[in-house]
């Protein structure tokens, strides 16, 4: 639609903005610009064959003009085409950050959705890194809370709100019956997921 449209290219000049503001006059080499995903369907390889797809919006042509720097983006994209699940960042940053000679480390990103990557360094010389979602974190509970809220509330701020209830133990142990989060890893998509996170 062309509120899509115009979205895209506002955010892309709502991030040239941002940068001029916090870099100055100093200029990187170059500026990686991942987005903000309103769409994403890695490969489903289950029995449907459905193609993956993904939609990040923000311009970076925009970033680009203001900052006179190459702009590198569609990270998503870029590796849906390579067989990947489209999301290459995380899994990077978690192996730079947290992998370690001679252990097993797991890190658990909680964003719209939770997703885990395995860092395997117990062999010398040899990483083996598996990385996958492993089901819903805050997504469910933003879009809860603004129903409960009537739109109020855009999430539950330091869980004030989940702290004051009490768990629906009959429904948790129903979801928890969910095909997908008894599959063993690496899980793998079967129906399409919106985050705004990765």
């Amino acid at each position: 639609s062309w509120e899509t449209g115009q979205l895209h290219h506002d955010l892309g000049r709502f991030y040239a903005h941002a940068a001029l503001g916090v870099l100055g006059r100093r200029r990187p080499d170059l500026v990686g610009l991942h987005g903000q995903t309103i769409y994403h369907r890695p490969p489903d390889r289950g029995r449907r064959a459905v193609a993956s797809a993904t939609f990040q919006l923000g311009e970076p042509a925009w970033l680009a003009e203001a900052l006179r720097v190459p702009v590198v983006s569609n990270f998503r994209a870029a590796d849906l085409a390579a067989g990947g699940e489209g999301a290459p960042l995380a899994t990077l940053f978690h192996q730079v950050v947290f992998a370690e000679p001679g252990r097993f480390v797991c890190v658990n990103n909680l964003g719209g959705i939770s997703n885990v990557t395995a860092l395997d360094a117990r062999r010398r010389g040899r990483m083996r890194v598996m990385a996958f979602d492993t089901g819903p974190a805050n997504l469910p509970l933003d879009l809860a809370v603004r129903a409960w809220s009537r739109g109020r509330l855009t999430c539950d701020r330091d869980g004030r709100g989940a702290a004051r209830g009490r768990v629906d133990e009959a429904r948790l142990k129903r979801w928890l019956r969910h095909p997908f989060l008894r599959c063993p890893p690496p899980k793998r998509a079967a129906s399409p997921s919106s985050t705004g996170t990765t």
